[in-house]
């Protein structure tokens, strides 16, 4: 594998993608608090933050003031698949209306399902209308098992689905010639990095070819994932528990039953 020069051509185009995410993040604030009304004081800030990077059952793009002096929203919705007290029930999330206060009832496969803070709650039999308690907490309500396709699995997929593509047409390129070229060549210095700075030195000469495939699928999972949510669309994948949980745990499992006796003298003694 050689490490080849980019085109300059190529560099501009990176180039400008990046002044144009720089540019993205320091006009942020300004476009949100015009996006939707005035935001002045640093709680309504911290709050508008965190909504956008929350987790969430629809794909938020961006919002306009239409000629009847209403906002709309612009964007799409994600599938909700739930495995209900009747049974699985799937419907779109648009169907709630943007509604996030368990304001509005969805009845779908004989149940009543209500949004409440991008949490899907089921009513219980009988019930019009979702009812808290002194706690806050629904008192006529549960959650059933959700399967949905939220922003955060809807990027996975996707990041998912770009590396396969990229990493598949490169291996294509390295079956016909010893040189990738296109979108190839700027992968490649980043596959020898993780190889000459990550692997041969903690792992040996002798034993990392065998966890390069982890290795690659990782770092550019988080690499592209990070990159994703320097976008203006809100993702925020690796800002996800579940996400840095699971990648924690495939790292953890793989060190436990790889460990030679050299390891565990180091763990014990």
């Amino acid at each position: 594998m050689k490490i080849t020069s980019l085109p300059i051509h190529f560099l501009a185009v990176i180039s400008f993608l990046l002044c144009g995410t720089l540019l993205n993040a320091q006009e942020h604030s300004v476009a949100e608090a015009n996006d939707e009304g005035p935001v002045n004081t640093q709680q309504e800030i911290t709050d508008y933050t965190n909504h956008h990077l929350k987790d969430s059952h629809d794909f938020h793009l961006f919002s306009y003031q239409g000629s009847d002096g209403e906002r709309h929203s612009v964007g799409f919705s994600l599938p909700i698949i739930l495995w209900a007290s009747n049974g699985p029930v799937a419907f779109m999330s648009s169907e709630f209306h943007h509604d996030i206060d368990g304001e509005v009832v969805v009845e779908k496969g004989g149940s009543r399902f209500v949004n409440l803070h991008d949490k899907i709650y089921e009513l219980e039999e009988g019930a019009e209308e979702i009812v808290m308690g002194e706690d806050h907490h629904p008192v006529n309500a549960h959650k059933p098992f959700d399967l949905s396709i939220t922003k955060s699995v809807f990027g996975i997929l996707l990041v998912g689905l770009l590396l396969l593509f990229w990493f598949g047409s490169l291996g294509k390129q390295y079956k016909k010639k010893s040189i990738p070229t296109g979108f190839g060549r700027a992968l490649e210095p980043l596959v020898i990095y993780v190889r000459d700075e990550i692997a041969r030195p903690n792992i040996g000469e002798h034993k990392y070819r065998k966890y390069m495939s982890f290795l690659l699928t990782v770092f550019f999972f988080i690499w592209v994932s990070n990159l994703l949510g320097m976008t203006p669309f809100g993702f925020n994948i690796t800002g996800q528990i579940a996400v840095t949980v699971c990648l924690a745990l495939f790292t953890f499992f793989i060190v436990q039953f790889s460990g030679n006796k050299d390891y565990w003298k180091h763990i014990f003694w």
